[in-house]
């Protein structure tokens, strides 16, 4: 069974987490890599397995 992932962006200015993109097995190293370019920027962002 494939695993889903969501990534999540934290807001600086409110704390509330809002949804980037949705993806499988597939996107998850694309994922990662959006992850690690909204962490550069100074932002939380994270991802979750569901």
């Amino acid at each position: 069974m494939k695993k889903k992932y969501k990534l999540y962006v934290k807001s600086p200015v409110d704390g509330k987490s809002q949804m980037v993109r949705e993806g499988n097995d597939e996107d998850y190293d694309s994922m990662c890599k959006e992850w690690t370019h909204l962490q550069s920027q100074g932002l939380t962002a994270f991802i979750w397995q569901i």
